[in-house]
């Protein structure tokens, strides 16, 4: 096996710095420079950075990058600076030849001009410094430029410069502010500026070996000194006591030094012509911080630690940002096998075992060695190691293809045995004394203590009742006792992938980590929790993270680590990180197998680009909300016109309001809530702003302000921002002065436009009208032409004297002349006696003359030419003049047909009647002849059945007999009914009666006979007893039909009769249960001699006439007879009778 070692980290006794490097940033987001040579960088108080480069001053909100305004960019070229005073307030100038110096807050910009006599002394080469510090409570801004020390007291407005010798101070160094004392630091010389006084010392540090070039102070009363490539502290001022670093420095770039000494939360930030170094007390060592790789650079010129503690470097050759020194970063540089470190191993706490897709590495005591190497396999994951799992024999590890590994610890040599199925292994573990073996689909499990690793394949054991195929990625014990399987999820019929059981849980997902709320999972959709039987998502006050995680774990903390895809997500005290390649990660996916707990207060992280090593102890804050701020609020108009907030026109209603939202955080995380109140209570949300500008358009009339936040992904908000309000006037159109000015408008217009309508209206309805009567005229016309023409009756005008001025068709048809000579002709002329009209003019004209307009109506016999004809002659005056002569409408009908049919008519009646008195006399006749006999016989066969009781032969025919004949009687009496009302000769007589009791004396025997049928005849009275004038006989015949045949034809059930007064009527109703009838024989019920059932089929007995002479009275009464009926079901038949008397109800 190859061996080779490969030293990561040499440390010497004079502190060589700890070698090791930081994600940078060089592609800043919302920074875009003309120029790499950065000179100086600064932050104002509102979060902004300033970067002065050859080409000028620049400034970035995060989003932009914006220039200063072109007056002063013109000036400050000639390697302009900037300072930041504690107040927030940046100052630029020239280093060289500067006659000004600018200062701005607020976008309020200001300049001081720099006295005469000192700018003669700035030459060429010369360096100006500017310093601003409080003195008895005065702000003063200090300048030192070659051969002078200025001092400008804001409150007074005036300077006060004195000169110096330059060869005897040499360069100036820094200055350092003491209370109401400043301190000037030159190379050679200290010079001390108290009350306007100025002394001086000597500048030189046995300790430092050379003058001190900076001094700070902590706040820990402790004093920083930078020295020529030396870091000293002390607890005295101008007394270094320690050396803390020492032999940094770097040859000299140009003619200056280059050097700065920073403290940003207790942490020493320092360079001297070198790259930039950091001191804390969590450090052994000084930490080196080199941006080598991405500038090409030995040595930095600018540097700035930000409010988010992002480190800023700038340089000759550009600008790079360290967003954070949580993770200390090692690639194939600092001598991995490879980039991509697949898994790791904690042993020891100097020990770790690093896992590659070609090859195995030691790392120990901060040394590598290399325990094997695939150098074919190399960028490829066929061989990958995925995972280490420990044991007493030594330390197996997932290989991919090669099988399952074996590293034995007391020699670090390394087996391997292939799987039986030649399958890669991809995860082993150990549960309870035995290794399980994942290789492809199969499971293998064996004794720790044995030889054969694959012992046994317990593959079919694992899947029983589940199915096979199901790609697993990792076996493991829960802490009560279940074992728990993940795998991928690509497995149909498996429920988010869960099955439980007694003793195991199936899950999909790449890893897992007990917590006290259940079981998280890391899968391929994010992080899940499996609680109480039911895998949900997981989320930290509505926040979940979404993307594949590979890996879990849990910090000293309490903090629970996602290795995701895109970096690693950390969940601690309610808000979830994230950190990338672009903050500090050295790459972006994270292997599962390669995210482990290091050493206290360290996490390994093993990605596709190296390994990243997090230090707790530089995780000390939550990150800082960013800095919002609203600029200004403009309204979006076309010209220069101003207008009052508290009054904006409505046609000015489009609002720009420009916003400061200032974060360097790298990631587009930066999101912007905001709400105008007024318009919605509801909070919107942009995303990674391109722009610092909210535009609102067409807003409606009201009061409105803007309030304002930043977050970072939705966490960590700053304060809500508000706005000034202002107010939309209404528009024009909804001022009162305006809507009455349109109201007297309308109103006018309204009664021009009324006035308009009208007459149009009038106009229309003139021509509607005379149109209409056209119509109706022409439409008379017509209607007379047609009438005129089609007339059967013959029609003639003329004029009093006989005169013809028209006539029908009919007219020359009847009169037997031809139209042509009865036009314009004479009356006179239709007749074959030429003196008939003379005759009858005199009588035509007089009843004329007496009916008026009514016309004359009068039957003549008159002569025409073809033939005399009866005529009914109808004569009116009509309103037609025919010049001056009166007009006059003559009809002739021809009734002379019609009479010969009344001649016939009268004939035929005068016969009927004749022929029915024959008959009705007949009848009578016949009747009483053989009613006389009939009564007789009956009468005997009544005695001979009381005499002869005992003899029941006898009686049965004499009952037949008397049955016979009481048959024959009724029928004969129907018969002398049907006669008499056919021949009008019954008499109708209305008398007085008792309507109720009336009636309860016909049914008496009725109910009689129905009972002997065994039916149930009932009466009810609906109306209490009252009087009134009746026929009595009539009555009696038409209840006792009704009735009669409700019982002839019922064999069961109830027979109702209900009597009332309604509507001064009497009303009857009768209803049985009996055999009904059909519709068609209801359609001639009432004509005599009609039953349903006749010849041999007959099946009831009578004459048919009951109905028939029913029908007969209540026409002759003037009362009205219904019959309803249905087969099979029964009968109901309503009578009513006028009662036209008054009635008298019995009291």
């Amino acid at each position: 096996m190859q061996k080779f070692f490969i030293s990561l980290i040499f440390m010497f006794w004079v502190f060589t710095g700890f070698s090791q490097s930081f994600q940078q940033n060089k592609n800043i987001k919302g920074l875009n420079l003309p120029s790499n040579q950065i000179l100086s960088l600064c932050q104002d108080d509102a979060g902004r950075i300033w970067v002065s480069t050859a080409k000028g001053i620049y400034y970035s909100d995060g989003i932009t990058t914006y220039g200063i305004p072109d007056s002063i960019h013109q000036v400050l070229q000639n390697r302009p600076n900037t300072y930041v005073d504690t107040d927030g307030v940046i100052y630029m100038f020239n280093t060289e030849r500067t006659k000004k110096i600018y200062y701005v807050s607020d976008y309020k910009w200001d300049e001081l001009v720099i006295p005469g006599p000192v700018i003669e002394k700035v030459g060429s080469i010369g360096k100006v410094s500017v310093s601003v510090a409080y003195v008895n409570g005065n702000k003063n801004l200090f300048l030192v430029v070659p051969g002078f020390i200025a001092v400008y007291d804001f409150s007074s407005s005036k300077w006060d410069y004195r000169p110096y010798d330059v060869p005897t101070l040499g360069d100036f160094s820094s200055f350092y502010q003491s209370g109401d004392t400043t301190y000037f630091y030159f190379e050679k010389i200290i010079l001390k500026l108290y009350n306007s006084e100025i002394s001086s010392e000597e500048n030189w540090s046995d300790l430092l070996d050379g003058p001190v070039y900076k001094v700070v102070l902590d706040a820990e009363n402790t004093f920083y000194f930078l020295g020529h490539g030396k870091l000293a502290k002390g607890k005295e001022f101008k007394k270094p006591q320690d050396i803390i670093h020492s032999g940094f420095a770097q040859a000299k770039f140009g003619n200056h030094h280059y050097f700065d000494l920073k403290i940003n939360d207790g942490k020493v930030f320092y360079y001297f012509n070198s790259h930039l170094y950091r001191h804390s007390s969590m450090d052994r060592l000084p930490l080196l911080i080199s941006a080598e790789e991405n500038l090409r650079i030995y040595l930095i010129q600018a540097l700035l630690i930000d409010r988010e503690d992002i480190i800023w470097i700038g340089s000759q050759r550009g600008l790079v940002n360290v967003p954070t020194l949580r993770f200390q970063n090692y690639t194939v540089r600092d001598g991995l096998l490879d980039n991509e470190v697949t898994a790791i191993y904690k042993d020891k706490p100097q020990k770790f075992y690093l896992g590659f897709n070609n090859g195995i590495q030691l790392w120990e005591n901060n040394v590598l060695k290399t325990l094997d190497i695939f150098d074919h396999l190399k960028g490829t994951s066929g061989n990958r190691i995925n995972n280490f799992t420990p044991t007493k024999k030594g330390i197996y590890f997932s290989a991919g293809q090669k099988g399952v590994g074996l590293i034995n610890l007391s020699n670090n040599q390394v087996t391997y045995k292939t799987a039986p199925n030649g399958q890669g292994v991809q995860f082993t573990s150990i549960i309870d004394d035995h290794l399980y073996i994942l290789a492809g689909s199969n499971v293998y499990k064996s004794h720790i203590t044995g030889n054969n690793v694959f012992a046994q394949d317990v593959t079919s054991t694992i899947y029983s009742g589940q199915g096979e195929g199901n790609y697993l990625r990792k076996i493991d014990k829960l802490s009560d006792g279940k074992i728990i399987y993940l795998h991928s999820t690509s497995t149909s019929g498996i429920q988010e992938g869960l099955v439980e059981s007694q003793h195991y849980l199936r899950v999909g997902g790449y890893d897992f980590l007990e917590i006290e709320e259940g079981v998280l999972l890391a899968t391929e959709e994010g992080l899940k929790i499996y609680k109480q039987g039911k895998i949900e998502v997981f989320s930290v006050n509505n926040k979940t993270v979404d993307r594949p995680i590979f890996s879990l774990l849990q910090d000293e903390r309490g903090a629970v680590w996602m290795g995701t895809d895109k970096g690693v997500y950390v969940l601690y005290n309610g808000y979830i990180t994230w950190f990338d390649s672009s903050r500090g990660l050295v790459g972006d996916e994270v292997n599962r197998g390669a995210f482990i707990r290091g050493n206290p207060g360290r996490i390994w992280i093993g990605t596709e680009e190296g390994i990243s090593i997090y230090r707790q102890d530089e995780d000390e804050e939550l990150l800082a909300s960013p800095i919002v701020k609203i600029e200004n609020i403009r309204l979006l108009t076309d010209g220069e016109q101003s207008y009052s907030f508290s009054n904006i026109p409505y046609n000015h209603n489009n609002i720009q309001i420009d916003y400061l939202a200032v974060s360097f955080m790298q990631q587009n995380n930066l999101h912007i809530h905001y709400r105008l109140m007024g318009l919605s209570d509801k909070w919107e949300t942009v995303i990674d702003p391109r722009s610092k500008q909210l535009i609102f358009e067409n807003l409606p009339p009201g009061t409105y302000h803007l309030e304002l936040k930043a977050s970072l992904g939705g966490q960590f908000e700053s304060p809500v921002v508000i706005s000034d309000g202002f107010i939309i006037d209404q528009p024009y159109y909804y001022k009162p002065i305006f809507i009455f000015f349109v109201l007297v408008l309308f109103l006018a217009l309204g009664f021009i436009l009324n006035t308009l309508l009208n007459q149009f209206r009038n106009e229309m309805l003139l021509r509607k009208t005379i149109s209409q009567k056209i119509s109706e005229i022409q439409l008379a016309e017509e209607q007379f032409r047609n009438v005129w023409n089609s007339s059967k009756d013959g029609l003639c005008l003329s004029i009093i004297s006989g005169k013809i001025i028209a006539i029908n068709p009919a007219m020359t048809k009847l009169c037997g002349v031809p139209a042509k000579e009865l036009k314009k002709g004479h009356l006179g002329e239709m007749f074959s006696d030429p003196n008939f009209y003379k005759n009858q003019e005199p009588y035509i004209l007089e009843s004329l003359h007496n009916h008026g307009k009514a016309g004359m109506t009068k039957e003549l016999t008159m002569p025409f030419k073809n033939g005399p004809k009866t005529i009914e002659l109808y004569s009116t005056m009509v309103d037609i003049k025919h010049g001056n002569d009166t007009v006059m409408l003559s009809v002739f009908r021809d009734i002379t047909e019609k009479k010969n049919s009344e001649i016939q008519l009268r004939l035929a009646k005068e016969k009927a009647e004749e022929s029915n008195q024959l008959k009705s006399r007949f009848l009578s006749n016949m009747s009483h002849e053989i009613r006389t006999p009939l009564n007789g016989i009956l009468g005997s066969a009544e005695n001979l059945i009381i005499t002869n009781q005992d003899k029941p032969e006898l009686l049965s025919g004499l009952e037949i007999i008397l049955e016979s004949g009481e048959r024959l009687l009724k029928t004969i009496n129907s018969i002398l009914d049907m006669s008499k009302i056919e021949s009008r000769t019954m008499e109708t007589r209305m008398e007085k009666t008792n309507i109720n009791d009336f009636i309860s004396k016909i049914l008496m025997p009725l109910k009689a006979a129905a009972m002997k049928k065994g039916l149930l005849l009932t009466a009810k009275f609906e109306t209490k007893s009252f009087v009134a004038p009746i026929d009595k006989a009539s009555l009696d015949m038409i209840l006792n039909n009704i009735v009669s045949n409700a019982i002839k034809y019922s064999n069961k059930g109830l027979i109702q009769v209900k009597i009332k007064l309604l509507d001064q009527s009497l009303y009857i109703q009768v209803q049985d249960e009996g055999i009904g009838m059909s519709e068609d024989f209801l359609l001639k019920i009432f004509q005599p001699f009609q039953q349903e059932s006749g010849g041999y089929a007959r099946k009831f007995e009578g004459s048919g006439l009951g109905l028939s002479i029913t029908k007969s009275l209540m026409d002759m009464l003037k009362g009205q007879i219904y019959i309803t009926s249905s087969k099979g079901k029964g009968t109901t038949v309503t009578i009513t009778l006028p009662l036209d008397l008054q009635i008298t109800k019995e009291q």
